[in-house]
């Protein structure tokens, strides 16, 4: 496969749609008329409409090498070798997730609490796997960071339990643990729950910091300090459901064991240990580094298309037209499509290349050498702005930046020369445009530095 530069893929989905052409093929775009056939009806074609659409999906180096060698598409048009740092990143990126569900409020009303777990970048080789747990009428509720991956030499990631993860007992009641010496009130607390469960259905504030008073004399706190260590303690049971429900009199109903919850550190929602994440992650890595995504196939077939003379149908994008010469290619991407959508998609976004004939009539010429010159005006235009800003402002330029301009330039003047054959005339404004860019590149070549 040829090299190509990998990219940091945190888009899934793109979705392009298209409305304009009903069946039989005629409708209109941007009010134009236009009449396409499909199949192979008999008649010449102008070329091809085309529109695509990208799901999510994943799929096996092995398999996508297997299928574009079926299609018979040319090996310049595959998608470049998967990076082992790009994987690392998709992996953890996977991890990321929002749980939403409906809860009682204080005032009975039914709220939204959301768990989130996401990942946040120290620098290029680290993240960190974070959970925030918010209610909608108490904001965040719980912030903690569980494990640190950074990725080494190429294939090695290594992990790092962070210091709040759930590998360190009582860690998910950070919040009301300001030192180690304070452990002891948790336990106690803990063990008071427990115990005075077994004897009433129903437990308040005050009872609990009674009990643990006269219980267990050790612990270094009055009864003001031990009453807000209750109080919070109680309040992130009800939040992490770990085995009481809150009454409307300020009492708790007792419904299983806390103390089992939280003993030796064991997360009270079943959740994983950094270890467990780790795991996790190396499974994903291991595929992702072997697979590729929706979003490197998308742009690898986009990059295929741009050299195939494609014009824009719409302002906004979304409908293309190639000429004829290049139907071949198009049908094959399309029949790609379909194979990706029928045996790798993993949502409910279907994948698809749509190619529609466009008939040989005066008609259709018309639209299309307009949407030629408006497409040619428009990306000379915003070529030609930035070259002035550059030269009016004084400003000094790479020769990578300068290289782009020159490239849009050529690939403008190359597309007109192909168009002029196609229709059988000159392309006036088309060209009138792309002479004026050329002046203001030459002028911009004063200013490229020297590397």
């Amino acid at each position: 496969m040829t090299e190509s530069t990998e990219k940091d893929e945190n888009e899934d989905v793109e979705q392009t749609t298209i409305d304009a052409l009903q069946s039989p093929r005629e409708g209109d775009v941007n009010g134009e008329s236009i009449k396409a056939v499909e199949g192979d009806a008999e008649g010449e074609y102008f070329g091809r409409l085309f529109w695509y659409t990208f799901g999510d999906f994943l799929v096996p180096k092995d398999e996508l090498e297997k299928l574009y060698e079926e299609l018979e598409i040319p090996e310049d048009h595959w998608p470049g070798p998967i990076h082992e740092k790009g994987a690392w990143k998709r992996a953890a990126k996977s991890l990321e997730s929002k749980d939403k569900i409906k809860v009682e409020g204080d005032n009975g009303s039914i709220i939204e609490r959301t768990t989130e777990y996401m990942t946040r970048k120290l620098d290029p080789d680290r993240r960190h796997l974070v959970k925030e747990v918010r209610r909608e009428d108490k904001g965040r509720l719980d912030y903690s960071e569980i494990v640190e991956f950074e990725f080494h030499n190429r294939d090695k990631i290594v992990y790092r339990p962070l210091e709040d993860s759930s590998e360190v007992p009582y860690s998910n009641f950070k919040i009301y643990q300001p030192d180690q010496e304070n452990i002891l009130a948790l336990d106690a607390i803990a063990t008071i729950i427990d115990e005075k469960g077994e004897e009433n259905s129903s437990l308040t504030p005050g009872m609990i910091v009674d009990e643990t008073l006269d219980k267990h004399e050790a612990i270094q706190l009055t009864k003001d300090e031990l009453t807000r260590y209750v109080n919070g303690f109680l309040n992130l049971c009800v939040e992490k459901e770990l085995g009481l429900k809150e009454k409307d009199n300020g009492t708790y109903k007792k419904v299983s064991s806390v103390k089992k919850a939280i003993a030796n550190g064991e997360s009270p929602e079943g959740e994983k240990t950094p270890k467990e994440w780790y795991k996790i992650m190396m499974s994903r890595y291991e595929r992702m580094k072997n697979a590729y995504t929706n979003r490197k196939i998308r742009d690898t077939i986009r990059e295929a298309i741009q050299e195939l003379t494609p014009v824009s149908m719409r302002e906004s994008g979304g409908l293309y037209f190639v000429p004829e010469e290049y139907a071949g290619l198009m049908e094959k991407f399309s029949r790609l499509a379909i194979q990706l959508n029928e045996n790798f998609s993993r949502s409910s976004y279907r994948t698809e290349l749509v190619q529609i004939p466009v008939v040989r009539e005066p008609e259709q010429k018309d639209m299309i050498r307009e949407k030629v010159k408006t497409d040619t005006v428009k990306r000379a235009g915003q070529t030609l702005q930035e070259a002035k800003e550059i030269i009016e402002q004084g400003q000094e330029m790479s020769p990578s930046e300068y290289e782009e301009m020159v490239n849009e330039l050529e690939t403008l003047n190359e597309r007109r020369k192909e168009y002029e054959d196609m229709l059988g005339e000159q392309l006036d404004t088309c060209k009138s445009q792309i002479e004026i860019l050329n002046q203001q590149l030459e002028k911009l070549a004063k200013q490229v530095i020297d590397e």
